[in-house]
């Protein structure tokens, strides 16, 4: 037999020897250095499986703790843990794992997302379309959306090969608001926009120089945002456009739940004008507002690309003049018949399809428990997943030891195997539940805590550091505080309430390299638009165009070119990129630190930063491999903010921090429920913002801290522009106490300061991790007292002294090292400097040989060359000379592309030019204070000051000059005496008093009463 099985399937007599003696194969045999049995794993593959159906995808740090977890309730030696690099390992082979970056979705969203909740919904739509007899050309969707002026959006460009990271996309960076309130049909159009921006005063040049239509609106509010007044004049706006192309008796008007869709006078108008509102669930018009799903995005990434044409002709500033020129054109290329029909298709409302946004519910905050009854099958041996599986394969178990008499006990033993792996798999599921459990209830005792305990105001604004706080709380003071303030309260709430080729893809890519150089990065879309116009300088067929893939194989074949995906980059940063201002900065410090003889051990940095308490960053987690976007990561979403203000030094400690929240008092549990350090202090401001007092009191702070560690008589501060850093108490107190403040060239904090570099990064990035963490655990709001746990414990993670002295050295500072920031600097915003045209030795005629010219003095070589050869050629072979020829032929018609590209270029610049001159000339002519006013009306505004202008001219000539018409026409100068041009009061022959100031003061003052009228015609008695 064993030669049979030798002979027929290539088996070793060894091998069959070990598989008689029970020896395992070693593909089923766990390999010695895997620390975790597969049934381990497999628990934490569906673990994990399931956290990612609810949204709480986890990182791979998580993974390890994790598998740690599970060694330890395996082993009694708490030291065994699995490698640094088990976690990345072990998502690699498992198929139904994979890393992706995460998306932030708001824990609100994410709740939302109820099968039943958005039925409910379609079925609300129904019943009112039936009510009211609604038509499907009656159904209409309006909100509002925001744009900051001068930011565009993350989008995948064209760069050099070279490039690493993401590229940086140059932007005017200004962020004047303006809002705009638009609705759409569901047959296809679009009502006029309602553009609010941020002033008092209605400009003339908003109406003359953007070309509007008329029938757009455009308002005033201080901030550029919209009001309950803005919510109702667009609503009458709505009518006037919707009323004439009722099909109906009622409109359908879908909206979500924004304050200024629901006020008292709104709905009354409503009312009166049979217009039906329905407002959508809270927290999904993600999934349900077709403005939200099909129209809004396309419009940002069209105005985008507006910005990104206007930076290209190196306008960096955007005003409201370039906005609404900029919209225009967005609106007009995405506001389409075609986006306006798929965006209420995707939304399920027309055609009437409930189905196309409940088959895009992917989140479960809850886990939907199993089917633990099995079906009316029969049980077969299998692992058992749940009690009553266990139950099933216990009894076929115990059948087949009753039926066992003589035969084999294979099966048996199968069937103990594989309901010992379901036991082992269960409990190490429960390994890991228990873990979790453990954390859910210690966050729940302490959110319980926090609920019950009393909120004791400890003070009334200003600034306490923990052990201030706790002396408060010692001397009983709370108490008798909170009763006056309690009485106080009381007694105010009494009072009230392909075809580009050879030299022509080597002029686009080296065009494309040098915008990439300036930080001007094209689409795609650019790219093809230049092929398309060096197609149109050819004479053969100027209507030819590349094809519509071909700028996707032309970066495919071109080595020099890649796609990356763009990362925002300000104007300002980019232009401050400078190595003449970046060295004089270290020049500056090297000056200062020999002029005050100051040490590197006193040598401090300090800058504050802002938090979102409830919003997380971006990150790389662990989800299905079935997922194919980023994995949508919840989070609590609030957004009330917090700001630190940190300092540390190059020693490598910390000053301790200076946290400041939004508020009016300061309650007990901030320092009796958190644990923070004694030295750390609390400030409170209306919004969480720093300001001048709190940037004082913290330097105050940072005084008291680093005064005692002074190794010099000097200590150095480097700091950034911002206002609170350099009031005059803020300087006086600096020079009182001998710091000395070294403020960095303006929009270079990226670049030179050492906690942008290293330490606040990390430290958000920890808070982050921290804000998931309580996520899993179900604290779905983060109050302060939440915010302040998770700092502390984000602070310690994040501000060590490895961390702030690696910050130093990134910053070039300590140690000095000016080129670990000069290395930086790739970004050139100015033109490429031009290429040298004359070769630096005299001989370069002697020395030329024959390549492509690149300027006009290697063409002029390059044709000496071949009118030498032409001369000595004679019986000798011509392929020299054709080469020479075919080279200058390629340089010529090389320069011929990049002139049909500049030219290109240049007729832009020149019209963008043409449009800001004009503008820059133009006086800001105000028409109307506040309010609203449509392109017409303001049209009719400024026609009707036209006419009384030229009412004005025809009867300037039927009367004499006045002070009165001089003021309005300055073109000839007359007497104020006599009315006669080319003298004045002083030198007039007919007026006596005319040398007289005073009485020429009178005169002109009654003649302006008497209406211009010349004195002759006047009688005196």
């Amino acid at each position: 037999m064993q030669y049979y099985y030798l002979l027929h399937y290539n088996i070793s007599r060894i091998m069959i020897a070990h598989r008689r003696d029970g020896v395992s194969s070693r593909h089923d045999t766990t390999p010695n250095s895997r620390k975790l049995t597969i049934l381990e794993e497999e628990a934490i593959v569906q673990y994990i499986l399931e956290l990612a159906s609810r949204s709480f995808h986890l990182r791979l740090s998580n993974v390890e703790d994790m598998a740690n977890q599970l060694l330890s309730t395996r082993n009694s030696n708490d030291t065994l843990h699995v490698g640094k690099n088990w976690a990345t390992n072990f998502v690699k082979r498992r198929p139904e794992l994979k890393t992706r970056l995460s998306q932030k979705y708001d824990y609100q969203r994410a709740k939302c997302e109820d099968p039943k909740l958005i039925g409910g919904w379609f079925q609300l739509i129904q019943a009112m379309k039936a009510r009211y007899g609604i038509l499907d050309d009656d159904i209409y969707n309006f909100d509002e959306t925001g744009f900051a002026m001068g930011i565009i959006s993350t989008i995948t460009v064209v760069t050099g090969a070279e490039c690493r990271g993401r590229a940086k996309l140059a932007q005017p960076g200004n962020r004047e608001w303006a809002t705009v309130i638009q609705g759409v049909n569901a047959q296809g159009w679009a009502i006029p926009p309602f553009i609010i921006l941020a002033g008092q005063y209605h400009l003339s040049s908003w109406y003359t120089e953007c070309n509007l239509p008329k029938t757009w609106a455009i308002a005033t509010t201080d901030n550029g945002w919209t009001t309950n007044k803005k919510g109702v004049e667009w609503i009458q706006h709505f009518n006037q456009f919707s009323a004439p192309r009722c099909k109906g008796i009622y409109r359908l008007l879908v909206l979500d739940g924004h304050e200024s869709h629901h006020s008292t006078e709104f709905e009354l108008y409503c009312q009166k004008h049979k217009i039906v509102t329905l407002c959508m669930p809270p927290h999904s018009s993600h999934l349900l507002q077709p403005l939200d799903v099909g129209c809004f995005a396309p419009l940002k990434r069209a105005y985008a690309r507006e910005v990104e044409s206007l930076i290209r002709m190196h306008i960096t500033h955007i005003s409201k003049l370039e906005f609404l020129s900029s919209f225009h054109k967005a609106f007009t290329a995405s506001m389409t018949e075609k986006n306006i029909r798929s965006a209420f298709a995707e939304a399920g409302i027309l055609p009437y399809n409930p189905e196309t946004v409940l088959s895009k519910l992917d989140v479960a905050l809850t886990p939907s428990p199993m089917n633990s009854r099995p079906g009316t099958a029969v049980w077969t041996t299998k692992t058992p997943k749940n009690p009553i599986e266990a139950g099933l394969q216990s009894e076929l178990i115990k059948n087949r030891v009753t039926q066992h008499q003589s035969s084999s006990p294979t099966s048996i033993i199968a069937a103990i195997d594989q309901f010992t792996k379901g036991a082992q798999f269960i409990m190490h599921e429960l390994s890991l539940l228990r873990a979790e459990t453990t954390a859910l209830r210690t966050a729940n005792e302490a959110l319980s805590k926090r609920r019950k305990a009393p909120k004791n105001r400890l003070q009334d604004g200003g600034s306490l550091n923990i052990e201030e706080a706790h002396h408060i709380l010692a001397q009983g003071a709370i108490e008798r505080q909170l009763q006056q303030e309690t009485h106080q309260h009381n007694t105010q709430l009494e009072g009230g309430g392909a075809r580009s080729q050879g030299c022509k893809e080597d002029v686009i890519v080296q065009y494309i390299l040098e915008l990439c150089a300036r930080s001007f990065h094209p689409r795609k879309s650019d790219v093809e638009d230049m092929a398309n116009q060096l197609l149109s300088t050819r004479s053969d067929n100027s209507t030819r165009r590349v094809g519509k893939n071909w700028t996707y194989n032309f970066i495919k074949r071109r080595p020099e070119l890649q796609t990356r995906l763009s990362r925002r980059y300000d104007y300002q940063r980019a232009k401050c990129e400078d190595p003449k201002l970046i060295g004089d900065w270290f020049q500056l410090i090297k000056a200062v630190k020999a002029k005050y003889g100051i040490a590197d051990d006193d040598i401090y940095n300090f800058d504050e930063t802002g938090f979102a308490i409830g919003m997380i960053s971006t990150t790389t987690v662990v989800t299905g491999a079935e997922t194919r976007d980023k994995a949508k990561l919840a989070q609590p979403g609030n957004r009330e903010w917090a700001t630190v203000i940190q300092g540390i030094g190059a020693e490598g400690w910390a000053v301790p921090p200076f946290i400041i929240l939004a508020g009016q008092h300061h309650l007990a549990s901030w320092y009796t429920e958190t644990k923070l350090p004694k030295d750390w202090v609390i400030a409170l401001s209306d919004n969480g913002w720093t300001t001048n007092e709190l940037a004082l009191e913290w330097l105050k702070h940072f005084d008291k801290k680093t005064a005692q560690r002074c190794f010099s008589d000097y200590r150095l501060l480097v700091l950034d522009g911002h206002g609170s850093h350099h009031s005059a108490a803020f300087e006086l107190y600096c020079q009182e106490h001998k710091i000395i403040t070294i403020c960095m060239p303006p929009h270079s904090s990226h670049l030179l300061q050492p906690l942008d570099i290293g330490c606040f990064g990390p430290l958000k990035q920890a808070y982050g991790r921290q804000v998931e963490s309580l996520m899993r655990a179900h604290v779905n709001h983060i109050s302060k007292l939440e915010f302040l746990a998770g700092f502390q414990k984000a602070f310690t993670i994040t501000i060590t002294k490895r961390n702030i002295l690696s910050s130093f050295a990134g910053a070039g500072i300590v140690p000095y090292n000016p080129d670990r920031v000069l290395s930086k600097l790739d970004v050139q915003l100015p033109l490429v400097t031009p290429t040298n045209s004359r070769p630096s030795t005299a001989n370069a005629a002697a020395a030329w040989t024959a390549k492509t010219p690149m300027n006009p003095l290697e063409a002029a070589l390059q044709s000496d060359l071949i009118k030498n050869q032409v001369v000595q050629y004679q019986d000798s072979s011509p392929t020299s000379l054709l080469a020479a020829i075919d080279q200058l032929t390629k340089g010529t018609q090389t320069i011929m592309h990049q002139m049909a590209l500049i030219r290109t270029e240049n007729t832009a610049l020149r019209s963008a030019n043409e449009v800001l001159s004009k503008r820059r000339q133009a006086k800001r002519r105000r028409i109307q204070h506040g309010g609203t006013l449509t392109i017409h009306q303001a049209g009719e505004i400024l026609g009707g000051d036209a006419v009384d202008n030229q009412s004005e001219q025809v009867e300037r000539p039927n009367r004499r000059c006045s002070p009165q018409l001089e003021a309005t026409s300055r073109r000839i100068i007359c007497c104020s005496g006599c009315g006669e041009p080319g003298h004045n009061i002083r030198t007039c022959q007919q007026f006596a008093f005319g040398f007289c100031p005073l009485l020429h003061l009178v005169w002109s003052a009654f003649n302006y009463r008497l209406g211009g009228y010349n004195i002759a015609e006047l009688e005196f008695k």
